[in-house]
């Protein structure tokens, strides 16, 4: 439903026992008031079909439906919590952008009513490229949407005057940034397409750029094997890359380009970009609140993820009980593996030394298993290991997710449990 860019633990591995009452223990707690000031605010939404899009049923009463349900969840947070959270950034999704400006006005009153946004808070808005028109993109900025982040529909040759159109009437109502998702983990797509697509972008110059990478349920479906699909997309990945390079963008994720001016780009030479499940930050939030249906948030180490059906979602709201399906309660070891995967990830490098000093471990001793599986990418010039730093080189840039995978231990745990074959 919502492409991710990182999450760890994953939240395939939360359990139900940390449900609603679980985490709302942890909402409640006054004892660590820091987690919530600065916080995060994800709003999302599933995306619905209007009329003119394949459908001539009246979408307005179920748009009404999602706006109140999204209006009561962060009312209900907020009275949940006790405070006033203070925002330093908001996120909403295509979903919520979907909905009419009406609504929109609506779920921002109730957002300010329930949250202190700070003066200097980020605000993205996630949009479609193909239909987002002047009456949206006017109420996003006197919203105080900061960012304006946009998907495409890269399946499809670029449509010269469909991303004129948006760039000119996103400027024209003074976005701080734009931001474009351009979906590249997709085999369906010609490398061909994925390189006019790369091209014609960086001609419009937005502030970043994100290879995204979309869940089954919104890749094409293709004829070939894994081994093939992966080859394709590394080739369209390459291809990409050396496309934004070669026009002056800076490569400051695994998955993200931006402008050497932007903001970004100077967290990234700050060594200050943080990564999240809907995107990143230029600082780290303890605490992300998650509104919406199957949203994933955090309070300090406890992860949680909203219900993901629809009728069990509104159900718990109307018995005025947050809407919490599953939670997972990070360890410390989990926290020195997130920090370690977010360094590799975005700064493309590791501080031993800080590590060591933040959880209290020996990083060799810690990870004696890890380092040894990353022994043939060392060989290869792709890591370098020093007695204060583990970095990617230039070379292993695009293996940054291989090598944070090594510190995932719940893929070592799928793995493990993987029943041997026969004859591999």
């Amino acid at each position: 439903m919502h492409a991710m860019h990182f999450c760890y633990p994953g939240p395939e591995w939360f359990v139900q026992a940390l449900g609603a009452s679980y985490v709302e223990s942890w909402i409640k707690a006054s004892r660590q008031p820091y987690w919530f000031r600065p916080s995060t605010l994800v709003v999302l939404t599933p995306p619905v079909r209007h009329r003119g899009e394949g459908s001539s049923r009246d979408t307005s009463a179920g748009d009404d439906v999602r706006a109140n349900l999204l209006r009561q969840e962060m009312a209900l947070f907020a009275r949940k919590h006790g405070t006033r959270a203070g925002l330093a950034h908001v996120y909403w999704s295509v979903g919520v952008t979907s909905l009419p400006v009406s609504a929109l006005r609506r779920l921002h009153a109730t957002m300010t009513d329930s949250y202190d946004v700070q003066g200097n808070a980020g605000f993205t808005a996630h949009v479609a490229m193909d239909s987002s028109g002047p009456a949206l993109l006017s109420t996003l900025r006197a919203l105080g949407v900061t960012t304006l982040r946009a998907s495409i529909a890269a399946t499809r040759t670029p449509n010269t005057a469909v991303i004129e159109r948006f760039f000119n009437q996103a400027r024209e109502e003074g976005f701080r940034s734009i931001a474009i998702d351009l979906p590249i983990a997709v085999p369906a797509v010609p490398i061909r397409t994925v390189r006019e697509w790369a091209r014609m972008l960086s001609a419009y110059r937005p502030n970043r750029i994100f290879f995204a990478r979309l869940g089954s349920d919104e890749a094409p479906a293709r004829a070939g094997t894994r081994a093939q699909d992966a080859m394709l997309v590394g080739r369209a990945w390459r291809d990409a890359y050396a496309t934004l390079i070669s026009t002056g963008y800076g490569y400051i994720a695994h998955d993200a380009f931006a402008l050497h001016s932007d903001v970004f780009a100077d967290a990234k030479r700050l060594a200050t970009l943080a990564p999240g499940p809907y995107g990143y930050g230029t600082a780290v939030s303890h605490t992300a609140i998650a509104i919406g249906q199957g949203a994933i948030g955090n309070v300090g180490p406890m992860q949680y993820q909203n219900c993901r059906d629809p009728k069990t979602y509104a159900a718990m709201l109307q018995a005025e009980k947050l809407p919490i399906e599953r939670g997972f309660l990070a360890t410390a070891d989990d926290l020195a593996r997130r920090s370690i995967m977010t360094g590799l990830l975005t700064n493309f490098s590791v501080d031993i030394e800080a590590i060591e000093q933040c959880y209290g471990i020996d990083f060799r001793a810690a990870f004696r298993r890890e380092l040894t599986e990353l022994e043939p990418l060392r060989l290869e010039g792709a890591i370098e290991l020093g007695e204060k730093q583990l970095s990617v080189t230039s070379i292993g840039r695009f293996a940054c997710n291989r090598v944070a995978d090594v510190f995932d231990r719940y893929i070592r745990r799928v793995e493990q449990a993987r029943p041997e074959r026969d004859g591999f």
